[in-house]
């Protein structure tokens, strides 16, 4: 009885190491993430940026970015000169199939799920921080309020195009934890609804973005710049409302994507835009020429 009793409890110990290793992981698979989200996050909001400063990380912002970006360039750089290379030379073109695929799949499926979870868990973490910090600036379009010492134009500008570069960086996270985890979403009930969670908020910061250019429409009317950024959103709100949907039944959403894009590009190419849009400024906004209205 005292020989179980000295190692009865090994495999339990042995598993809580197997989580922390796991979990340390998590954080260094969440850096490099971070490394891009982080000074996107405080060209975005000038509150979240003082934070940044004061805890040391801005600093080091522009070498940190650029380090991270060349080391994400590097396998795409290969794939690509491969891609290219194969597909002039005709070299492994046939050699593709979709039981290879699944084997692959199922191959690159090495990174522990308490590894990903907890990288997810730490970008979240970071959103929620954002959001909570700048809530009241956030959000105040929704209430149809713009803050003050701001224009309608900067207003609606600032910290888009950050925002949209995040929203990007989202989709490739949430493509890396769904094909390197260990376990899937379909075995994995935390990984699928922390999948949704990163969803939800980056739809969050997208209706954001989208409440401020509406409230600058209201304002001064439209312009080709305007209908094109809110189309876009429109778009991204789609591929991550498809993303969110995919956790629960399975369907072709990069096809999905690909044609609700398609179709977006589509409308604005055959419908009368520009007329639309003369009618409706000239209804509302009869000659109102204004520095803010070029944008």
């Amino acid at each position: 009885m005292h020989y179980k009793g000295r190692y009865a409890g090994r495999p339990v110990s042995k598993g809580r190491g197997k989580d922390i290793r796991y979990i340390i992981l998590g954080i260094i698979i969440a850096v490099p993430v971070l490394l891009l989200v982080l000074p996107l996050l405080s060209s975005a909001d000038e509150g979240f940026q003082r934070l940044m400063q004061n805890s040391g990380l801005y600093i080091q912002e522009h070498f940190l970015y650029t380090l991270a970006r060349m080391i994400l360039s590097l396998p795409v750089s290969a794939y690509l000169f491969g891609l290219i290379y194969g597909g002039i030379h005709k070299r492994n073109t046939d050699c593709i199939d979709k039981e290879e695929l699944r084997e692959t799949s199922r191959s690159i499926r090495i990174v522990p799920n308490t590894a990903v979870t907890t990288a997810i868990l730490i970008v979240c973490a970071i959103y929620l921080l954002f959001i909570g910090l700048q809530g009241k600036y956030l959000f105040s379009a929704f209430a149809g309020i713009r803050p003050e010492n701001f224009t309608y134009a900067e207003y609606a500008r600032r910290g888009f195009f950050e925002l949209c570069q995040i929203a990007a960086l989202n989709l490739v996270l949430l493509l890396g934890a769904n094909l390197f985890s260990r376990k899937g979403k379909e075995s994995s009930a935390v990984l699928r609804w922390l999948n949704v969670l990163l969803s939800v908020l980056t739809l969050l910061l997208i209706l954001t973005a989208m409440s401020k250019m509406v409230l600058y429409i209201a304002a001064f009317g439209f312009t080709i710049k305007r209908v094109l950024t809110t189309v876009f959103m429109i778009w991204m709100a789609v591929v991550f409302t498809l993303v969110i949907v995919r956790q629960w039944r399975t369907f072709p959403m990069v096809r999905i994507s690909v044609i609700t894009g398609a179709v977006l590009y589509c409308m604005l190419c055959v419908l009368p835009v520009e007329y639309m849009m003369d009618s409706y400024n000239q209804k509302y906004f009869p000659e109102q020429i204004t520095e803010e209205n070029i944008y």
